[in-house]
């Protein structure tokens, strides 16, 4: 039998574990409090650190397109099922219409990488100057001649390697990656889609208004989000139209390449649709 001083021990020590065990609870809490940090999609706009969103809808036919699960009508009317989706929008500018400057973003490469679990993608734009209206917009669909010749660049913006957007047997970068499944009902062909189009000469830029969206004006306390359709059977558009049965497995620099090119730098493969006010 256990004596009264062995009883108190024992008593004494499992209150103490139970104290200690509840001090390093709290002592968790509030480091995991400590740490917490807002959500990128939340931010707190500042006048150095204004926030302008671009928001790009995959979609297809007016509808969105979910990464490995929608099968959508090309204009050929083949079916396309796109398991992977990406492509680099760069060099991102803004005109300001009362001043006519032209505010640039700093390190200007966005991988825009369409994942499985959801249809659209942000790319935040930060510092943009909180003075006069913005009505226009340039960019560029790919990477620039200087960014995709040299290891300089690396780091900068979303030039990383190892995200499939660069080559493994040649320099540069992956302008657009699209890859997934085909059925072409003409020939009744089933087969794997593979295009990886990049090099210089297939680097597009284009200027867009944003008057009919209403203008851009960055205001202390708010964020606007400018929303975009991505309209992936866009890129099979052209004359002749792209027959996916012959042209499947694309990742050169050729006629076909630069026809798919033209396709993303066309006002109806990305579409602006409004310009949303979020205000804090």
């Amino acid at each position: 039998m256990m004596s009264p001083r062995s009883i108190y021990s024992q008593g004494l020590s499992a209150r103490f574990a139970l104290t200690s065990i509840l001090s390093l609870l709290l002592s968790s809490l509030v480091v995991l409090s400590g740490c917490k940090t807002k959500s990128d999609d939340q931010p707190t706009p500042t006048n150095k650190d204004y926030q302008v969103v671009i928001r790009l809808n995959a979609k297809a036919n007016g509808a969105p397109v979910m990464m490995d699960r929608t099968w959508f009508l090309n204009p050929n009317q083949d079916s396309v099922l796109a398991r992977s989706f990406s492509f680099f929008i760069s060099n991102i500018k803004l005109t300001d219409t009362i001043s006519g400057a032209t505010w640039s973003e700093a390190d200007s490469y966005h991988l825009v990488n369409f994942v499985s679990d959801s249809s659209y993608v942000n790319i935040k734009l930060k510092g943009v100057p909180q003075s006069g209206k913005f009505n226009k917009i340039s960019y560029a669909i790919g990477v620039d001649q200087a960014a995709n010749s040299s290891s300089a660049f690396l780091g900068k913006g979303d030039l990383v390697q190892g995200t499939g957007m660069d080559w493994n047997w040649t320099d540069g970068w992956k302008f657009l990656l699209l890859e997934g499944r085909f059925k072409d009902v003409s020939t009744n062909t089933r087969g794997d889609l593979v295009y990886h189009i990049g090099f210089n000469t297939n680097y597009r830029t284009v200027t867009r208004s944003l008057a009919t969206l209403g203008d851009l004006v960055p205001t202390k306390g708010s964020r606007q989000t400018i929303i975009t359709d991505v309209n992936l059977p866009q890129l099979f558009a052209g004359n002749p139209l792209v027959d996916v049965a012959t042209n499947n497995n694309e990742m050169g620099n050729n006629t076909f390449t630069r026809q798919i090119a033209d396709n993303y730098a066309s006002k109806a493969f990305i579409q602006f649709v409004s310009l949303q006010q979020q205000t804090y």
